[in-house]
């Protein structure tokens, strides 16, 4: 799709300010001089057109350059004396995907004196003729829609439920499943033989499907302890301690008894999970391709190849990060991390004895499994946090440990990932400050698999070193905090 032309001027601020011209009075006077103004009507038939003066700026923009801005000390300032002038494209500031494709979104927006309700409303109305106007083959729907939020209403099933949600039972929910039927998912499986002789002794056979997969049990995790189904709590370091948690927990009160019928309570800031219901569903490709011989009557030769792809995993993201905010009248920043994070403080014997109870007799049991112990990616603000809080030569000190412990274990490899300054510090690649983004999700799986970045109780102080020194040289982009 091509780029919207779009004429780029660059004022010099230098000129402007010789000249006590401000930009404004400069994008008025560009603007005066490249009206179109129309010249008159033009009937034919029943049509009516208008005319127009030839004053739409086409190939030649040097004219432009003669626009003159106003006169100073007796001589007129044009604008080739205060800047440039160059085609160029509408710069493009963002993507819009639904379903992982690349999408043209229309954000709706109302006038102050607007009823959101009216415009939601209109939007859902027109949208059957917006289908009309386009192409069979473009699909136009209602991506978000907070109508049942603004319009306070509850769910009849379980009335306790915040505001716009709603659940199998309720009005407008589709169906009892909360997804959309999708007749399109088609499952082909083929299968071909040949015997390129034909003698009998070489086959050559090939096969292909697709299958739909169900969504992974972790997918859901948030929706087994939310509410109405459970009743998770994350209150931070609660004053009545772990024996009376509830007291001053500002506004959450006490969730037991707990209840799972209509009657459930809806915890306060509990985890929910979002889903849309025309989410393409998770699908798996498999083919393979085996050629085989038979040499002589009780030996046979057996070439295959096997491979899959699985296609439109679904994955939970969060839409509503911790944002640090102004405290106590100081701005975030990330020199005042701690004040605004809070993380209890991990020491090397609890690290150790956790290691020790759960990780390595796992590892010990099951001699004839590989498993790569993967350090992830943190960005560097963890590290920064670390070494605020005083635990970064804790931290470090236990993967020395790790790497000492597992060192006779044969069937143990350690995959360092955190020495890699091209990921820990582009903040663009992380949710939060611990979470990365998928791309870096692959990245971590085709590295470990590849055996790149292994480390053992020989090397692991290098990798600590220069992990050490990317921090010492790490400084946040300008305008840049912790989330």
């Amino acid at each position: 799709m091509d780029n919207q032309r779009t004429i780029v001027i660059t004022l010099d601020p230098d000129k402007l300010q010789q000249y006590k011209i401000s930009p404004q009075e400069a994008i008025s006077a560009v603007s005066k001089a490249s009206l179109v103004m129309p010249s008159g009507n033009m009937w034919t038939g029943k049509v009516n057109r208008f005319a127009r003066t030839n004053a739409a700026l086409g190939g030649n923009l040097s004219e432009l350059l003669s626009t003159p801005i106003r006169p100073v000390s007796g001589t007129t300032v044009y604008l080739r004396d205060i800047g440039t002038i160059e085609n160029g494209t509408d710069i493009i500031t963002a993507y819009a995907h639904v379903n992982g494709k690349r999408t043209v979104y229309i954000p709706v927006t109302k006038r102050a004196d607007a009823s959101t309700l009216a415009v939601i409303n209109a939007v859902k109305a027109a949208i059957p003729d917006f289908k009309k106007a386009v192409p069979d083959d473009v699909n136009i729907s209602l991506q978000f829609d907070q109508s049942r939020f603004n319009a306070n209403i509850h769910s009849t099933v379980f009335p306790n439920a915040p505001a716009g949600l709603y659940f199998p039972g309720d009005a407008g929910f589709p169906s009892k499943a909360g997804m959309n039927t999708q007749w399109g998912n088609f499952g082909p499986r083929v299968g071909v033989s040949w015997d390129p002789n034909g003698d009998g002794k070489t086959s050559v056979r090939a096969s292909y499907g697709r299958s739909y997969e169900f969504v992974n049990g972790q997918f859901h995790l948030n929706t087994s302890v939310a509410p109405p189904w459970g009743s998770e709590v994350r209150i931070n370091s609660p004053s009545g301690g772990l024996d009376n948690p509830f007291v001053n927990s500002q506004g959450q009160t006490n969730i037991f008894p707990v209840t799972f019928d209509q009657n459930a309570a809806f915890s306060l800031n509990g985890p929910f999970l979002s889903l849309s219901n025309d989410m393409a569903s998770t699908h798996v490709d498999q083919w393979n391709v085996t050629v085989e011989r038979q040499i002589t009557p009780t030996w046979f030769a057996s070439v295959g190849y096997v491979g899959s792809r699985t296609s439109n995993i679904w994955e939970s993201t969060p839409l509503n990060n911790a944002l640090f905010v102004t405290l106590n009248g100081v701005a975030p920043s990330t020199a005042n991390i701690n004040a605004r994070f809070q993380q209890p403080a991990r020491t090397q014997a609890g690290m150790r004895l956790s290691f020790e109870r759960n990780i390595a007799p796992a590892l010990a049991r099951h001699p004839g499994t590989h498993f790569d112990l993967v350090w992830p990616p943190y960005s560097m603000f963890v590290w920064r946090d670390f070494a605020q809080r005083a635990q970064l030569d804790v931290t470090l000190d236990f993967k020395r440990y790790v790497a000492d412990a597992v060192r006779s274990m044969k069937n143990v490899s350690i995959v360092d990932l955190q020495t890699h300054a091209e990921i820990t510090t582009d903040l663009e690649l992380y949710m939060d400050i611990y979470h990365f983004a998928p791309q870096v999700d692959r990245w971590v799986i085709e590295r470990t698999c590849a055996g790149l970045d292994r480390v053992d109780s020989t090397t692991a102080a290098a990798a600590e070193r220069h992990l050490r020194d990317a921090l010492a040289a790490w400084h946040p982009p300008v305008g840049q905090t912790a989330q």
